[in-house]
């Protein structure tokens, strides 16, 4: 069920570390789907799904740079894979780091929404509305401090400070 397809091929000088990547591709697959990679009804069809190798359509909820690293990693050809397993350690790495940095730029982005809802209201809590801008700020900068490159925090974190800027320059407080 999680075999690489040059483990079938006979050849011992075929298997090597990439196939150690394939076994851990598969194995992610499972993680991420509650199934093993290859599965059929009966020996023969598992195999023959081992061999073929063929890229697998993950669901929506699955993380696309996490389908992609599975795909990869389960490529028929061992080239096309990460070429150790430490470099699929850092694949998963890099994407948990992003996973990190997208939650905390959500968070963020709920205390933003919250901060242009105050910023609507007729009469707002001065205390209040710095508290929720603070905590968005706070949210999005740390977010970009785990990813630079966090395109979501980074729109997220413009768009509060202009909100903010527009709000004081509204109310003619420069300062």
């Amino acid at each position: 069920a999680y075999m690489a397809p040059e483990m079938l091929d006979g050849n011992p000088r075929a298997v090597d570390g990439r196939t150690d990547v394939y076994l851990l591709g598969a194995t992610l697959h499972e993680v991420l789907t509650g199934q093993p990679r290859h599965v059929a009804d009966g020996l023969e069809r598992t195999l023959e799904l081992a061999r073929q190798s063929d890229a697998f359509q993950y669901e929506e909820g699955i993380a696309p740079e996490l389908a992609e690293l599975c795909n990869r990693s389960c490529s028929r050809d061992p080239a096309l894979r990460p070429g150790s397993a430490a470099e699929f350690r850092e694949a998963l790495q890099n994407h948990l780091a992003h996973w990190e940095a997208m939650l905390l730029s959500d968070a963020a982005g709920e205390h933003h929404r919250s901060f242009l809802r105050e910023l609507q209201a007729s009469e707002h809590d001065i205390g209040a509305l710095e508290q929720v801008f603070n905590k968005a700020r706070f949210g999005y900068e740390h977010s970009l401090l785990i990813w630079p490159g966090c395109l979501a925090a980074q729109k997220g974190l413009q768009e509060l400070l202009e909100s903010r800027i527009h709000h004081h320059v509204q109310a003619e407080q420069p300062e």
